[in-house]
């Protein structure tokens, strides 16, 4: 059996034979925690991107799960995370050291599961923390997976300064009158911060940033950067 992955452009979502099933991803440089999550593997293709995939499924509770294995690629992710709109986002701790990807990872997904080597200290309301090292891990990443299978849009994952702040609060009021998305403050930051932004916005939101004068702030950029550092400090301490 093999799967096509496509994108509804009018849900952001990825089209699926039952409507009820839970979309989740997991980025890791290998297939381990996937291999071990789901017992069935199935190929897939990203039809948009002609890239081959592998996909399982797995139920819980009454609820069923289908489970994408995403390559370790960045620009790849980028487009997955932020267009695809998985309900869950797996990953294993050797992203932590790219800033950009896990700032990525942390401002665009609904629900984020970081798996670690260690019990993690730090708290947060919107990220899950799994120790791989654990006995009974894939339970529990069951379990984790289960609990975060509800919306969180357009969530605050990190706070900026009040002019950074206001910035994307200016963006996103003028987004919000242009296209339909389920994080727009995600899309305003990325238009402030990255420079090549605007073309994934027109190319799945049919609408050019540009028009609006939408473009990247390269005087706050710095600031942006220093913050999501000490974040994510915080997050693999």
């Amino acid at each position: 059996m093999s799967y096509i992955v496509e994108r509804n452009p009018i849900t952001n979502e990825i089209y699926k034979d039952n409507e009820s099933d839970n979309v989740i991803v997991i980025i890791e440089k290998n297939r381990k925690i996937f291999n071990k999550l789901v017992k069935k593997k199935y190929n897939a293709f990203w039809k948009e991107k002609k890239i081959k995939l592998k996909i399982g499924k797995f139920s819980m509770n009454e609820e069923n799960f289908i489970v994408i294995s995403l390559p370790y690629n960045k620009n790849l992710t980028y487009e997955f995370i932020a267009f695809y709109h998985p309900l869950v986002t797996i990953i294993n701790n050797n992203f932590y050291y790219d800033l950009k990807l896990m700032s990525h990872f942390i401002e665009s997904s609904n629900n984020l599961i970081i798996c670690k080597k260690s019990d993690s200290t730090y708290n947060d309301k919107y990220i899950s923390y799994i120790n791989i090292e654990n006995e009974n891990f894939i339970n529990k990443l069951k379990i984790s997976i289960y609990n975060n299978s509800f919306e969180n849009l357009d969530f605050k994952k990190m706070i900026y300064s009040k002019i950074i702040e206001d910035n994307i609060s200016k963006y996103k009021n003028i987004l919000e009158k242009k296209v339909k998305f389920n994080n727009l403050r995600y899309l305003s930051i990325k238009l402030l911060t990255d420079i090549n932004f605007y073309k994934y916005v027109s190319k799945y939101l049919n609408y050019n940033p540009l028009e609006d004068n939408l473009i990247t702030n390269k005087n706050i950029i710095f600031e942006v950067c220093n913050i999501r550092r000490h974040e994510i400090q915080k997050i693999f301490n």
